[in-house]
């Protein structure tokens, strides 16, 4: 079984923070960025995903509204290419 934790913010700090705190324990983490408009508030910083600073694989959930408008921001050789449509 492989757990990979969520972290799930709106400040860019704190997810730098949490991050941190997982090194050393799990391979991956998974950064929840919403919209504000397909789920009710927005949360995560798309626009500084690139400097994250970790030896974790990154795994992004983007939980907007057109996604596909927001991949251009994930060309990051540490976030792992794996997209789910529902």
């Amino acid at each position: 079984m492989i757990i990979i934790p969520a972290i799930l913010e709106s400040d860019f700090k704190v997810i730098q923070s949490k991050i941190k705190k997982i090194e050393g324990i799990f391979d991956a983490v998974q950064i929840d960025i919403g919209d504000g408009k397909f789920v009710s508030d927005e949360f995560g910083c798309l626009s500084e995903i690139n400097t994250i600073e970790t030896n974790l694989s990154l795994e992004i959930h983007l939980m907007t509204e057109k996604p596909w408008d927001k991949l251009e921001f994930l060309k990051n050789k540490k976030i792992e290419n794996n997209f789910k449509i529902k």
